[in-house]
């Protein structure tokens, strides 16, 4: 971990969020991709989670790259096959990942990972994400278990 995420994890409800999502790692199992897959997870405000998912997808499967933004500035990202937006992004801005990523990979999967209801769903229409997935009801697991449905 870096700097950066080290002071964010300072944060005592950041740092909870981040141990209770690990605590998880006890029901995960290697995922065997077919291939390389890179996975890009953005957040402005769920970083103790977003962080967490992070670890036990770079955990479960060699064959991962997982990155996380935290509050994106219009700064170099890397092309990736997967992009997770993990809870709404309160500063609207940062959807304009979506076209910077669509422009470097057409065929980016884009997947909102949240609490749905229908601002969720409001969200999803408007920046054309395609994929929305129930964070509160479903384990990290599973979450990554559908990214390989989707990417095979």
């Amino acid at each position: 971990m870096n700097k950066s995420e080290l002071s964010r994890l300072n944060d005592p409800i950041e740092k909870q969020l981040y141990n209770d999502f690990l605590k998880q790692e006890k029901i995960f199992k290697k995922i065997n991709f077919n291939e390389k897959i890179s996975i890009l997870i953005i957040t402005d405000r769920n970083f103790g989670w977003s962080k967490g998912l992070q670890e036990l997808f770079l955990k479960s499967s060699p064959n991962l790259n997982v990155g996380l933004i935290f509050d994106y500035q219009d700064d170099y990202i890397p092309a990736a096959d997967v992009l997770i937006i993990s809870g709404y992004l309160k500063n609207k801005d940062n959807y304009k990942i979506l076209d910077r990523m669509k422009s470097k990979n057409k065929n980016v999967i884009a997947i909102m990972y949240a609490n749905l209801d229908e601002l969720i769903v409001d969200i999803c229409t408007e920046y054309d994400i395609q994929h929305m997935y129930e964070r509160q009801e479903n384990s990290a697991y599973d979450f990554l278990c559908y990214i390989n449905g989707l990417v095979a």
